[in-house]
């Protein structure tokens, strides 16, 4: 039943993408946990977010058929693109090269290559069709609605998981003293990482209509929940870190920022909060212990082979020789982004991922349309959620990820 509903829904997809492209992409960012759905084609693992991708992008290449013959003409007479837009191509082309040679570096290479396939090759393919589809502003507010409405379906279950402890995979979060909601996730974490840095695309589509606006607070409302009800401390630390800079940075908004933050500082420096504070933020408790390990552990992991890191999807095996806390389990990533890139796929992958983060900040950052200054606000929580955990090694965040990119690119 379920592959009829597949290859129905897959033709349905098509049909629409074959109309318009940007149909594809609309579907696409609506509905990226559509990751968790999983299938397999000549025994090879597919999910349904890389099989939308993956139309999406035959389908554009099918179309503009004609367009590759007239670059290729122009690539031979020796006319190239824009030197911005070179740029932006070397270091994605460099960030490829990275990850494709970190396949061969990891110790599992059939898990190494799905890893490969669906955070780099498929989320560029996107990010492909994205610069070339997305045209006009309509094109980019039905870009960021899309993204938007798609994370009422999370929130609201997650909020409903508060209250009712339904379909919580973990029995500790499941607990009510103890509850931590993970929504349509396997984790709580996941929901954070998700809605935070697609927050502050609501500002983009602020205006005067007042159905919008009731329905852009309830997605700012709803997703603050979820957030605070997955008890996601680093998500929360990256909202008020980024909220704080642009406060700060905005003249009429300075006075009662510095004083918000004069006010917070009594509050967690003064009072009984203060040692929550310390656990969470100064990293003295349990989690904080553990990540500071974590951390460390793999720097020293990483000094024996700092070139070419550990590989794709090979760290939990390659850092249990430098495991401390050997009751403490080993984590997928080590909750870093910085450090996981290094790991992952080596040091020429860093290098290119904090390129593409200068790239991105250097086309936003003198810009003063409302879409820069919300593109800079999603990439600032990226990284500074990225300090604590991992923002981008996974299906959808990857997509997320380039997404913000291709809006950028686009200004």
């Amino acid at each position: 039943m379920f592959e009829l509903l597949l290859i129905f829904f897959f033709i349905l997809f098509a049909w629409l993408t074959t109309c318009r492209t940007l149909n594809g992409l609309l579907l696409i960012v609506a509905f990226l946990p559509s990751y968790l759905l999983r299938f397999k084609i000549f025994n090879i693992p597919m999910t349904v977010l890389e099989g939308m991708i993956l139309i999406t992008t035959l389908i554009w290449v099918i179309k503009h058929r004609s367009d590759w013959k007239t670059l290729g003409a122009s690539a031979v007479k020796g006319k190239l693109p824009p030197a911005p837009y070179l740029r932006w191509f070397a270091a994605m082309m460099l960030l490829l090269i990275a990850a494709t040679v970190s396949i061969f570096v990891s110790t599992d290479t059939r898990t190494a290559m799905g890893i490969w396939k669906a955070y780099f090759v498929e989320p560029l393919l996107f990010f492909s069709v994205f610069i070339s589809t997305v045209k006009t502003e309509q094109d980019k507010k039905q870009i960021i609605w899309a993204l938007l409405l798609g994370t009422l379906p999370i929130t609201i279950f997650a909020i409903i998981q508060k209250f009712t402890g339904w379909l919580i995979p973990n029995p500790f979060w499941q607990a009510t003293a103890t509850r931590r909601v993970t929504s349509f996730f396997n984790y709580p974490n996941a929901v954070a990482l998700y809605i935070a840095p697609l927050l502050p695309l609501t500002i983009y589509l602020w205006n005067h209509r007042w159905t919008q606006k009731i329905l852009l607070i309830l997605i700012i409302i709803s997703g603050l929940f979820a957030i605070i009800f997955a008890q996601s401390t680093g998500a929360l630390m990256a909202l008020a870190g980024t909220t704080a800079i642009f406060g700060l940075i905005n003249k009429k908004t300075r006075p009662w920022t510095l004083g918000v933050i004069i006010i917070a500082a009594i509050i967690f420096f003064a009072t009984p909060l203060k040692q929550p504070f310390a656990n969470e933020v100064l990293f003295q408790g349990v989690s904080g212990q553990l990540r500071l390990n974590m951390w460390g552990e793999t720097v020293e992991m990483l000094k024996t082979h700092p070139i070419l890191g550990f590989g794709l999807a090979n760290y939990q095996t390659a850092v249990k020789s430098w495991h401390i806390l050997k009751w403490a389990e080993i984590y997928l990533y080590p909750h870093n982004l910085f450090i996981t890139f290094w790991s992952e796929i080596g040091l020429l992958g860093l290098i290119a991922f904090i390129w593409l983060i200068v790239l991105f900040f250097k086309k936003t950052i003198f810009n003063r349309a409302t879409l820069a200054r919300a593109l800079i606000a999603s990439m600032l929580i990226i990284l500074i959620h990225g300090l604590v955990d991992v923002p981008y090694f996974k299906n959808d965040l990857a997509v997320i990820f380039w997404t913000l990119f291709g809006l950028a690119a686009l200004i």
